[in-house]
């Protein structure tokens, strides 16, 4: 069975892209409120922040209320 990889993988928007070069435009897309973005943790212990994986995450898209 055929498996579609739903990985986020910089390379595609760019050859030879790394994470550096996005960290500020999804930093800013983060503290504007448009995104989330959840860590990978290794461990279901509080604190979560401190099993944390800064290097592996998801984003997702937040959408506005509407009125």
């Amino acid at each position: 069975m055929h498996r579609e990889n739903k990985k986020f993988i910089y390379g595609a928007l760019k050859t030879g892209a790394r994470s550096k070069e996005y960290e500020t435009a999804l930093l800013w897309l983060k503290e504007a409120g448009f995104i989330y973005k959840v860590y990978k943790v290794s461990k279901l212990e509080k604190p979560l922040k401190f099993y944390e994986n800064v290097s592996s995450f998801k984003l997702f898209l937040r959408f506005a209320k509407q009125k």
